[in-house]
């Protein structure tokens, strides 16, 4: 069982096919392909430690999330993708509530 439908999951083919297929340098690293036969999957940083504001977003409403995540993502791979991130969001934001659960193991409990 899915918690998307068919058009939801075309919607997801679709976007990663123009935004995120090609856009990693090395998609075996992305997969974690990339280090199958080594001892440890260490890398060493040679950035130093992240400051905080790398880890704090705004998520207030869709435009500051898309902006924000933007912010987070320039000069690298994944640049400009919040607002299309964004625009995909629209279409998952309501789930279906499923009954799938009989009433009989509800009794159980």
């Amino acid at each position: 069982m899915s918690s998307i439908n068919d058009s939801q999951r075309a919607l997801l083919t679709r976007f990663f096919e123009k935004h995120l297929k090609g856009r990693t340098p090395n998609p075996d690293r992305v997969l974690g392909r990339e280090r199958d036969d080594a001892d440890t999957y260490y890398v060493e940083r040679t950035e130093g430690p992240f400051p905080r504001q790398r880890f704090e977003l705004s998520f207030s409403d869709p435009t500051q999330i898309a902006a924000s995540l933007n912010d987070q993502w320039a000069g690298g791979p994944y640049a400009g993708l919040g607002t299309a991130l964004m625009e995909l969001s629209k279409h998952f934001e309501l789930g279906e509530e499923k009954n799938d659960v009989s009433d009989f193991v509800y009794e159980m409990f």
